[in-house]
């Protein structure tokens, strides 16, 4: 959703064009970070022997920062060009509250409800579990963190409640310095541009040498990373919109290369520097494709994938969380376990029941509570209180020119 001038020089709030093939590509990326996250609940995983690629998993949320990055300066890229508008400012930011907060509280809602099912098993079932009720990662600090999207900024690293949401934390973050930075990244000459791109590669490389994924110092710096591919994001959208090398982009060759890049990097263990603008260039390549490649990934089932994404991310960790506790509670075992011996499920059949559960969760999500709660929030008095007021310095602004 952006802010337009009419015909009459009165602003109104309108939908920018979708870019085709973007959607179904977050789904995909949302699928293997839930894969990512279900492997280490899995004994014998044969794919995890043969490859880095679901290991490495979590390197599709790095994708969510550069593909965030595109798509907001996609949309709001006329709003803030020229500078920040108090007026346009919140409503951007109330925009993208609107668009993560929902489903976020949600849950959070739900883990808290969870504590006091817990609470009531250790005072009046007499069950013994190994976490005390509101304590540790589901403490009160934590808690307020998590609600209100801090758990993840000034380098803390805080796996409060839901610990998927820090990366949505991040995003908040972002969205508030977007205005700011988008003038002084997306203006200058390609020659510009490519220094700033090369600058950014080179934080997140220093940032691998210094704290690599597994240290204890990555997740205290891994927002620096955050925010370098972030930007990174705005920078490839500038390629994208001025149709730079656009006979390239639009092949599928292009779209395939990229792709190969960025799966044979991940399935190779290279320094995820290396993938980072492998990733930048598969996400032009995807918004630029218009024939065989952009015709695969725009079927319904991808589409569906894609718009039901971020339910898939927000719910994939509680759901491996409720079903561990669960079975440790109620059979005495751990899921693997429980599953493999008690159903006798294999290693695929476990992710595959596991994914249907989940994209079966999201998709009640996205229609029950993504939908109607942004579309609620945007026609509430507050809502359209700002949208008024930037009709009429519009308005204002017409009369005295």
């Amino acid at each position: 959703f952006s802010f337009f001038p009419n015909k009459t020089g009165v602003f109104t709030y309108t939908m920018k064009t979708q870019i085709p093939s973007i959607t179904p590509l977050r789904g995909i990326a949302a699928i293997i970070v839930a894969i990512h996250h279900f492997q280490f609940r899995i004994s014998d995983f044969e794919l995890t022997q043969k490859t880095w690629f679901f290991y490495n998993g979590f390197l599709w949320i790095d994708f969510f920062f550069i593909l965030s990055g595109f798509v907001i300066a996609h949309v709001y890229l006329q709003n803030f060009i020229s500078g920040t508008n108090w007026k346009n400012y919140k409503i951007f930011i109330f925009s993208r509250i609107a668009r993560i907060y929902p489903l976020h509280i949600f849950i959070i809602f739900g883990l808290v409800i969870l504590e006091f099912i817990k609470m009531g098993i250790v005072s009046y079932g007499g069950i013994n579990i190994t976490e005390e009720p509101f304590s540790g990662e589901r403490g009160i600090w934590p808690l307020f963190s998590s609600i209100f999207l801090l758990q993840n900024w000034f380098f803390q690293d805080l796996a409060a409640w839901n610990p998927v949401s820090w990366s949505i934390s991040m995003e908040f973050f972002l969205y508030i310095i977007f205005p700011f930075a988008l003038m002084r990244l997306y203006k200058g000459n390609l020659l510009s541009l490519a220094c700033k791109a090369f600058f950014l590669i080179l934080v997140i490389w220093a940032q691998t040498v210094i704290a690599p994924p597994g240290s204890s110092g990555y997740y205290h710096l891994r927002s620096v990373k955050n925010i370098a591919e972030f930007f990174i994001g705005i920078l490839a959208y500038r390629l994208y919109a001025e149709n730079v090398w656009k006979n390239l982009f639009h092949k599928d060759g292009f779209f395939l290369l990229c792709l190969s890049l960025s799966v044979a990097c991940i399935h190779l263990n290279f320094n995820y520097s290396l993938v980072i603008p492998c990733f930048a260039l598969l996400v032009i390549a995807g918004a630029a494709n218009d024939r065989v490649s952009s015709n695969i990934l725009n079927t319904e089932p991808l589409n569906h994938l894609g718009n039901i994404s971020y339910s898939v991310y927000m719910l994939h960790y509680p759901i491996i969380m409720l079903a561990q506790k669960s079975t440790k509670v109620f059979f005495g075992s751990n899921l693997n376990t429980y599953l493999s011996n008690n159903l006798l499920l294999t290693p695929p059949a476990q992710v595959f029941i596991y994914l249907l559960i989940v994209i079966m969760a999201a998709s009640i999500s996205y229609k029950k509570i993504e939908v109607p709660f942004r579309e609620g929030l945007k026609k509430t008095r507050f809502f359209r209180n700002m949208s008024l007021d930037i009709s009429s310095a519009a308005h204002t602004k017409g009369e005295m020119k």
